[in-house]
């Protein structure tokens, strides 16, 4: 796959701008410039794409620490431990609490799965901001169009 593809890994939105816009008072959008409220659209846009981006890179880890666990547990079942455990289920929770190493992995995992919930669903909160604010603008706009109209 051509590369040019992955640039949006590149995408580093201003952490300060970002705080700026989830701390801003909405109380007093009357008084934000419309430069402001666009800045703050572009940012949270820009946020957006490094949001997914991350998330996908959390998949990603999980996949790996998963398959590494399945791998590694393979590796390690056998008959004797199947009829000891007479599951294969059973068989492989015992294998990974047996193991440190293992553990250490699923709690990466638990730990993983955690953030993915954390942000589970922003995506569509971030976007609905972005959808007021520039419906901000659209009324500004308006009614600067309709002062204009008004003094002819």
């Amino acid at each position: 796959m051509d590369q040019t593809i992955f640039v949006y890994d590149k995408v580093k939105p201003s952490k300060d701008l970002i705080e700026e816009v989830f701390a801003f008072d909405f109380k007093r959008l009357d008084q934000a410039s419309g430069v402001d409220i666009s800045k703050y659209c572009a940012a949270l846009a820009q946020y957006l794409v490094y949001m997914q981006y991350q998330r996908n890179r959390v998949k990603i880890d999980m996949i790996k620490t998963k398959q590494y666990i399945e791998r590694v547990v393979f590796q390690i079942m056998d008959d004797s431990t199947l009829k000891k455990f007479k599951t294969k289920t059973a068989a492989t929770e015992a294998i990974i609490t047996s193991n440190s190493e293992l553990t250490k992995m699923r709690e990466k995992l638990d730990a993983l799965d955690t953030e993915l919930v954390m942000s589970k669903g922003m995506d569509k909160s971030i976007l609905e901001l972005i959808n007021a604010l520039k419906r901000e603008l659209t009324r500004r706009s308006e009614e600067m169009t309709a002062v204009r109209t008004g003094r002819r």
